[in-house]
């Protein structure tokens, strides 16, 4: 009998005839995925806080461990309502970008950055994982944020921040110093540190005393960095940094092109304060 097909024949027709079988099963295998299948992975977008699919954020702050909370929904970026901002929603916010923890702080908000509020409310408790797992609210009124500060935090690896005194001739007497993550500069808060009470309180209230007050501006030997060179009035949220807008450092926003006068005010603030004038408090 002869043979219609030789050897080689036949393997090419085999071969043909299992690759046409195998794109026959990968065309059913996707034409027969439920299309309401969901993703499994663990990785949290807003999409499922305000149930539509096509949202996801992401966050930064503007000096990579610390500055002005930024965060991005649907390919824009914005900010946080600095309202209600507080320690609880930056110490998730910064565990979510890899910290161990941060605190929350307003930043003096001296002109418009362009961004818009994009997010009213976080509303965490300080055990969450992410901002996901918080009681994210998008849908708030972000027409009525605050104008005069932006949700800022500054994130740590070992600890927050804390004051102490640099005693000169009694317990509770002397120049303000404060830590953050361990580093300890001069806290100047040169402009309206000096009548400020309230924040002077505060810091006093931190170290263990209850009040306190305002002494001098003592000259000291230059310094290289100081913490703070901006502070506004305190009437912020009681878990807030020193309850005031602040600027934590002298380059933390950009000076205001627009305004001369302005940028010599803060040039002169921060060299005052670097030059070694800094504040004496009595605690009490």
């Amino acid at each position: 009998m002869n043979r219609l097909y030789n050897d080689k024949q036949i393997k090419g027709m085999v071969t043909f005839y299992c690759i046409g079988i195998l794109m026959l099963l990968h065309h059913e295998s996707v034409y027969c995925e439920s299309p309401y299948s969901t993703a499994t992975s663990d990785t949290r977008t807003t999409s499922d806080a305000v149930s539509s699919p096509d949202t996801e954020y992401s966050l930064r702050l503007a000096h990579g461990k610390y500055g002005m909370v930024e965060i991005k929904i649907r390919n824009t970026w914005g900010y946080i309502c600095p309202n209600h901002f507080n320690d609880a929603d930056a110490m998730v916010l910064c565990r979510e970008l890899g910290y161990k923890g941060g605190f929350a702080y307003l930043l003096i908000r001296e002109f418009d950055n362009g961004l818009r509020p994009l997010v009213f409310s976080l509303g965490c408790t300080g055990t969450e994982k992410m901002i996901f797992n918080c009681y994210s609210d998008i849908r708030g009124n972000v027409s009525d944020c605050s104008l005069d500060s932006y949700a800022a935090a500054h994130c740590y690896n070992n600890s927050g921040y804390e004051f102490r005194l640099v005693n000169k001739s009694a317990p509770g007497y002397g120049l303000v110093e404060m830590a953050i993550d361990g580093e300890w500069r001069p806290f100047c808060g040169y402009q309206g540190f000096d009548y400020n009470s309230r924040a002077i309180d505060y810091i006093c209230q931190n170290i263990g005393y209850s009040a306190g007050s305002f002494v001098s501006r003592s000259q000291e030997n230059p310094v290289e960095s100081v913490w703070t060179t901006h502070l506004s009035q305190c009437d912020g949220d009681p878990s807030m940094l020193l309850r005031c807008p602040i600027i934590l450092v002298p380059n933390e926003q950009p000076y205001d092109s627009r305004s001369s006068a302005n940028n010599r005010y803060r040039w002169l603030n921060s060299f005052q304060c670097r030059s070694g004038l800094l504040p004496t408090i009595k605690c009490f």
